[in-house]
């Protein structure tokens, strides 16, 4: 919660329970619920574990129905296992790697409560990056004054 990402996940998080509590919540089996957060830091950029415990934690100690969150994708590798061991639904919302989406296909029955809510998977986004980037070439180059600017691409493997 310590960055941006957190910050910004957790500001959106308040103003959509704002607004659908406003509209009385939301409806369950015939009844009204409105929807209660729970803002738990994952600390996941500096440490997988603190990760775990914070998956751990939302799920045993908070109660919490449903997790929504994520950003590393180490980190949210480690914390579906977590949720997965409780049967939790899980929200992904930040993590690309491809590998969370091929734990579904691959066991199904284990991990039918994890979600991609966004972004799309690593390949995928890749393919969008680069997608916007030619979209885009021809105000870089007018923006630069060059016809062939020179683009560096910083990839982990």
């Amino acid at each position: 919660m310590a960055f941006a990402q957190g910050e910004n996940a957790w500001a959106g998080a308040e103003m959509a329970r704002d607004e659908i509590n406003k509209g009385g919540g939301i409806s369950v089996s015939g009844k009204k619920l409105k929807i209660e957060l729970v803002r738990i830091d994952s600390n996941e950029i500096q440490s997988v574990p603190d990760a775990t415990n914070a998956m751990e934690r939302a799920i045993t100690r908070e109660k919490a129905d449903f997790v929504i969150g994520g950003f590393r994708s180490e980190a949210v590798l480690a914390m579906q296992e977590v949720a997965m061991d409780y049967k939790k639904i899980f929200l992904g919302c930040g993590a690309a790697d491809a590998k969370l989406g091929a734990n579904v296909e691959k066991n199904y029955d284990r991990y039918k409560y994890w979600f991609r809510v966004a972004p799309l998977n690593a390949p995928g986004l890749g393919k969008t990056l680069f997608a916007v980037l030619g979209s885009i070439a021809g105000q870089v180059r007018a923006d630069l004054k060059k016809e062939t600017p020179k683009v560096a691409i910083l990839a982990r493997r």
